[in-house]
């Protein structure tokens, strides 16, 4: 089978059925089809979730990887990307199973990389809501901008991730075979990946076009727990070592989002949200 394009979708027990489905159509109904949905099942889940995934089993343009055990969003995502270098397909994208992708989001990727040949990594804006999606009628609760040119991008690493991880799409023969997502990273496996394809001389970019619909569900910030935080603070160090970015500025930067994320949810919901609108100054 020839394609051009995969996109990836991890699921997991604690996810919400009714999300996933409309996860998965969002990419069924985009305006650019020459793609497969790869859909890793991380692990047991329940019946109703079992049915959503059933009802998909015999579509033309979905493969579905059950896995008993659950192994993280890592090894999905590894998984899911090695399939589609055996494919031997060009691009590979993201998605998570509670968010939408707009409709023209995959064609308007590919048609950046078709017309910059150089670019190995691209993200793009999202938009952040809660509760039901409605289409054009959703009521947004937020933006996410990210600085656009591979020199901005690199120059924001040692402080935070320079791209949306549900919006990323790669360019297969710009990324090395070997060169997948931690595993043992804890969970900050996009940010320890973004560093090190910075050292391999790979492109990024981000699009200042909004491609996907962000949920933030009701225990969003309460969920990045210690241990995010410490993944996070982490990530940082190496970013700030690996990079050669090491200062005092970027130690207490380091030092600063961890002791935020520690506070309760409320301040560390209002500096989140603060965080945001300072990234694309």
């Amino acid at each position: 089978m020839t394609v051009e394009s995969i996109v990836g979708i991890s699921v997991y027990a604690l996810d919400n059925p009714a999300w996933v489905k409309e996860s998965i159509q969002s990419i069924l109904n985009q305006t650019y089809q020459d793609f497969l949905l790869g859909v890793y099942i991380d692990g047991h889940v329940d019946e109703d979730m079992q049915a959503v995934i059933s009802s998909y089993q015999d579509h033309p343009k979905i493969v579905l990887f059950p896995n008993d055990k659950p192994l993280g969003l890592a090894q999905g995502i590894n998984h899911l990307m090695t399939w589609g270098r055996k494919l031997s397909a060009e691009y590979y994208f993201r998605m998570d199973a509670d968010d939408v992708a707009l409709p023209d989001r995959l064609e308007k990727q590919i048609t950046y990389l078709t017309l910059n040949s150089t670019t190995g990594v691209l993200g793009g804006a999202m938009m952040e809501f809660s509760g039901a999606y409605a289409g054009s009628d959703t009521l947004y609760t937020g933006k996410r901008e990210l600085p656009l040119a591979h020199e901005q991008i690199v120059s924001m690493l040692p402080k935070i991730s320079p791209l949306n991880h549900p919006t990323v799409c790669f360019r297969y023969s710009s990324v090395p075979v070997d060169a997948l997502y931690e595993t043992d990273s804890g969970l900050a496996e996009d940010y320890r990946l973004w560093v090190n394809l910075v050292m391999l001389n790979v492109q990024f970019a981000n699009l200042p076009d909004i491609l996907v619909a962000f949920r933030i569900t009701p225990n969003f910030y309460q969920r990045r727990s210690i241990a995010r935080a410490w993944s996070d603070y982490k990530a940082r160090m190496y970013a700030i070592k690996t990079l050669d970015q090491q200062s005092i500025t970027n130690w207490l930067f380091a030092l600063g989002v961890l002791m935020i994320r520690l506070m309760p949810s409320g301040v560390v919901k209002f500096v989140y949200r603060f965080r945001h609108h300072l990234n694309k100054a």
